[in-house]
């Protein structure tokens, strides 16, 4: 169920808002102070605001600029509620970060198309970003494999010629030679991998259905 933060100073209104809503599935809390939305929203359980623009302690624009600094358009969505049919309020509440206006006296069939069409916006941002990073954990472990297989493989190799025995002294040096440098090589790429963890993953065609990662 999405939670809807209405943030109003009138009352009455907040009540009418938060009865309709929940009537129509939604969980609601409201707010009389904008001040004190802050600690709301730090909780994470808030979906979507619907912010008053007219408020005697805070502006709903000037609330409106403070909540962006943390809370992108994609993350949180802020519907302004306005009694103004003014072209001017509208703007600034766009420049502001503004996902939608809607005016009073608030039509409840519009407001809830509104109010579903930036939710299900969010809901699919979601589902992509998640995909995103199924695709890049896929991504690694194709890399480490193709990576990380190949030195390695030739390394168990050299262990298991080593084992037999009955080489020369140069036959030996040459292999232990060899094993160091594909320890190395898996050295070296486990730390590029390692690396890709504070910078962009780039991703590139391994298969025709798969992807790796770029290690430059």
């Amino acid at each position: 169920m999405s939670k809807i933060l209405i943030v109003d100073d009138d009352e009455i209104t907040l009540d009418v808002m938060a009865e309709r809503l929940q009537k129509r599935g939604f969980e609601v809390e409201t707010l009389q102070d904008g001040r004190k939305i802050f600690p709301l929203l730090e909780s994470g359980r808030i979906d979507l605001i619907l912010l008053d623009v007219m408020m005697p302690q805070i502006s709903g624009i000037d609330l409106l600029e403070k909540i962006r600094v943390g809370h992108k358009h994609i993350d949180l969505p802020v519907i302004m509620v306005t009694a103004k049919d003014s072209s001017t309020d509208i703007v600034k509440a766009f420049r502001a970060g503004a996902n939608d206006y809607l005016l009073k006296p608030i039509n409840m069939d519009v407001a809830v198309a509104r109010i579903t069409a930036q939710l299900t916006l969010k809901m699919y941002h979601t589902e992509n970003l998640s995909k995103k990073e199924v695709e890049t954990v896929n991504s690694m472990i194709i890399t480490y494999n193709h990576q990380i297989n190949n030195p390695l493989t030739v390394a168990l190799g050299a262990v298991e010629t080593l084992k037999r025995g009955g080489l020369s002294q140069d036959e030996v040096s040459a292999l232990l030679d060899k094993l160091k440098g594909k320890i190395l090589n898996i050295s070296e790429i486990v730390k590029k991998i390692s690396d890709l963890e504070n910078s962009r993953i780039e991703t590139e065609q391994y298969t025709r259905n798969e992807k790796m990662v770029r290690i430059k």
